[in-house]
Formats: C-alpha cells, sequence, structure tokens
C-alpha cells in the first residue's frame, strides 16, 4: 500500500524518521506518527526514479491484534 501525504515544507523530516500507524481513543481513528530524524541526519530527498521522497516504515502496535 502506498499513501501521499501533503507535509508542511518546513517538517523537518530526516532520512532516519521513521512513519508508523497508530489508532486514537476507543473509535480506534487512525494517523501516522512520524518519529525520530536525529540532529545529524540529512534531510529525507526523493530518490531517482521517484516522484516524491520515501519515508521508511515500521509495523504499528496493532499489528497481530486479535479480535473478540
Amino acid at each position: 500500500m502506498i499513501l501521499i501525504f501533503a507535509i508542511e515544507r518546513d517538517t523537518p523530516i530526516k532520512e532516519d524518521t521513521v512513519a508508523v500507524l497508530k489508532t486514537q481513543g476507543l473509535t480506534g481513528i487512525a494517523y501516522v506518527e512520524l518519529s525520530g530524524g536525529t540532529r545529524n541526519s540529512p534531510p529525507l530527498g526523493t530518490l531517482p526514479g521517484n516522484e516524491y521522497p520515501i519515508i521508511r516504515t515500521a509495523p504499528s502496535s496493532a499489528h497481530g491484534w486479535k479480535t473478540c
């Protein structure tokens, strides 16, 4: 699955930033949390052949949940 987001130009997305799908509250509204991004990491750029930069992802904490 590919998601495309509009992110404000001045948002400091670094090469080591990671995106994780999270849920909030009882309704389970989903959102994407960006974390990481160390000070010395270079800004995330677009790789040759891609139209947009690609942010690394990690499994969500909901991965593997079972319903009753």
